[in-house]
């Protein structure tokens, strides 16, 4: 008898295969009403192609960049898509075989090649280039870059979504790798945070691209610069990270017990290429720690520590009564990656812990910054208003926070307003929920963190993405604006819609639809550019 534990949950739209890219542009029909007022291009990245050939990437993190295109423009849209035309692709496709080992999937060899020349190739490892930004998209001033976590970032055309110039980072700042989430501020400047290696062991930096007024695209990267180096807990254990936070005052990297194994990811490097995730450990026993660093000096202000848990998102942060305020995605252990593999997405509906693993719960931690000297007194130090948030000093002089729960659903992919509110007190997000057991297993989600209340969008059949909200001209309130979400379709995996919510009510205003000529995928993380 076959168990069937989520009989509304499709595993096929985590791996569809797009076959043929939307070079010109496509109108779809509109139902609804578009705001005249959105007049600018949303462009989504996520993973587009699972398979070459007979073979198939093991793992979902490892299919290749596929670029979305919507143009709002008078109440209507158009949609494009376009492969990233990064060299693994390239390769891939010339190769009809994946020819690159990734996150979670190992290369096919070359039935072709010789004894010698497969000697030779384990050697050669400088040709192997990771360039699959699949991940997401940011600019840097006037231009747009698509980002994975491999230090390689690769220019995409706003008008057309065509490749250009590829940046690597990790020769230029000697990182070897950096989170797919940096942050861009107020003046256009970009932070991020990166890792490097040495024979001191790991090494996090804090990176800054500072905006140039002149508008020169080659001096944010020519400039750019190491503000801000803090050593990993582990030597040779550094944490796999894929965002950070950023207040008016301070950086925080959130440290947390998912680690890369140093020693064998170079012996794998070189002898058997063996995938990153291989060579990643969940350590059940230790403890997240918060390093928070000042953005004047760039030095370590403070250490906090917290039970264990896994994130690939903080949601928003920010300073308030002389604490740090921290919003996160948490999961209880890293049990979710292993859940993306492509074999575990095609065996969910017998897998009884599938749910609680891709589940992710949002949390609030505050970390007070005026703790010094105070012992194992069982003190709260947790001053803020109204908040279950809660820190105490340990008799080693340590501080230990226990967070507060923000929303009672399951959250993933966060959002907010993020032009007004980074690193500022905020009441609002938006995120994506995956409720594998639900009748709709996924919906979106507006969050009121101050009344702790929800709204829910939700449609059967429909999957939207991540919500990416829009700012009314000359808005006041915070939540004064849209929200836009893509869409795909259980039913006709050919039909890829834009959503546009009213990102006050959470009712749907509008929204178009496209009938394309190919399978769409799922998509990732994308950014809204209005048209000036």
């Amino acid at each position: 008898m076959t168990t069937n534990f989520y009989p509304n949950f499709n595993d096929t739209t985590w791996y569809r295969s797009c076959r043929r890219e939307i070079i010109d542009p496509i109108y779809g029909e509109v139902s609804g009403t578009i705001p005249n007022w959105l007049n600018g291009v949303l462009i989504r990245n996520g993973m587009g192609l699972f398979e070459f050939g007979n073979s198939e990437v093991d793992h979902w993190f490892d299919g290749m960049a596929l670029l979305h295109r919507f143009e709002l423009k008078d109440g209507a849209v158009s949609y494009q898509c376009r492969f990233l035309q990064s060299d693994i692709y390239k390769r891939s496709t010339t190769a009809n075989r994946l020819v690159l080992t990734g996150f979670g999937t190992k290369a096919v060899p070359d039935p072709c090649q010789t004894i010698f020349s497969r000697i030779t190739s384990i050697f050669n490892c400088a040709k192997d280039v990771r360039d699959n930004a699949a991940i997401s998209v940011y600019p840097f001033n006037d231009e747009i870059y698509a980002f994975s976590e491999a230090g390689i970032i690769c220019k995409v055309d706003k008008g057309n979504l065509e490749t250009g110039t590829k940046r690597d980072l990790t020769a230029r700042l000697a990182i070897v790798t950096h989170t797919s989430h940096p942050h861009v501020v107020e003046d256009g400047t970009v932070y991020n945070l990166g890792l490097s290696f040495s024979r001191k062991g790991a090494t996090y930096h804090i990176v800054c691209f500072p905006n140039d007024k002149n508008n020169d695209q080659d001096a944010m990267f020519e400039k750019a610069q190491v503000v801000s180096t803090v050593p990993s807990k582990w030597r040779l254990l550094p944490s796999y990270m894929h965002s950070f936070g950023l207040t008016e005052h301070y950086f925080i990297i959130i440290e947390q017990p998912f680690t890369i194994n140093i020693p064998k990811k170079v012996l794998s490097s070189i002898f058997s290429k063996t995938p990153v995730h291989d060579v990643c450990k969940w350590h059940k026993e230790a403890e997240t720690q918060f390093l928070v660093v000042s953005r004047k000096t760039g030095q370590l202000v403070k250490t906090f520590y917290a039970d264990g848990f896994f994130y690939f998102h903080t949601i928003n942060q920010y300073e308030d009564m002389n604490h740090i305020v921290i919003d996160i995605c948490t999961y209880k252990d890293s049990s979710s990656i292993d859940k993306f593999y492509i074999k575990a997405l095609k065996n969910a509906q017998s897998d009884s812990n599938f749910r609680d693993s891709v589940n992710s719960s949002p949390q609030r931690f505050v970390l007070p910054l005026f703790t010094d000297g105070k012992f194992g007194d069982n003190q709260n130090f947790v001053k803020i208003p109204v908040s279950n948030a809660k820190a105490f000093v340990r008799d080693d002089g340590s501080v230990h926070v226990e967070p507060e729960s923000i929303c009672r659903h399951n959250c993933e992919l966060p959002t907010f307003n993020y032009n007004k509110c980074l690193g500022k007190k905020y009441r609002f997000f938006y995120s994506l929920t995956l409720c594998t057991d639900a009748t709709i297993p996924s919906s979106l989600l507006k969050t009121d963190i101050q009344n702790r209340t929800s709204q829910v969008w939700s449609e059967q059949g429909a999957y939207p993405s991540e919500p990416i909200f829009v700012s009314k001209p000359h808005a006041k309130a915070e939540d004064d604006g849209v929200i836009l979400s893509s869409l795909i379709y259980e039913e006709d995996d050919r039909r890829v819609g834009l959503l546009v919510l009213d990102a006050t009510t959470f009712e749907e205003l509008g929204r178009v639809q496209f009938e394309t000529f190919s399978a769409v995928p799922r998509t990732t993380h994308g950014w809204y550019f209005p048209n000036d």
